[in-house]
């Protein structure tokens, strides 16, 4: 039998840049949206403590949102899972 473990990646904004990226390649959602998604987490990244988790908890609702007309929905709303374990992580 084949052995195939399940990979699962630790809360990181390189995961959260890597779901962004996959969405721009593949056009995914506007240009518009993507860039400002990627200003709203260098911000986060900057951000320490209850202002990096509040940015992040902010920017997950508004990716779940952008889920409804996005042409990959599904990785938008794996991108925003993303966004909310790394607040959830954030200290």
């Amino acid at each position: 039998p084949q052995s195939q473990p399940k990979v699962t990646w630790p809360p990181a904004f390189v995961v959260v840049r890597a779901y962004l990226d996959q969405l721009v390649r593949g056009e995914g959602l506007p240009t518009a949206r993507t860039t400002a998604i990627s200003a709203a987490l260098d911000a986060a990244e900057k951000a320490r403590g209850a202002a990096r988790r509040t940015a992040l908890t902010a920017l997950a609702g508004q990716v779940e949102r952008d889920a409804a007309g996005a042409k990959d929905a599904a990785k938008v709303r794996t991108m925003a899972a993303a966004i909310r374990e790394l607040a959830a992580a954030s200290r």
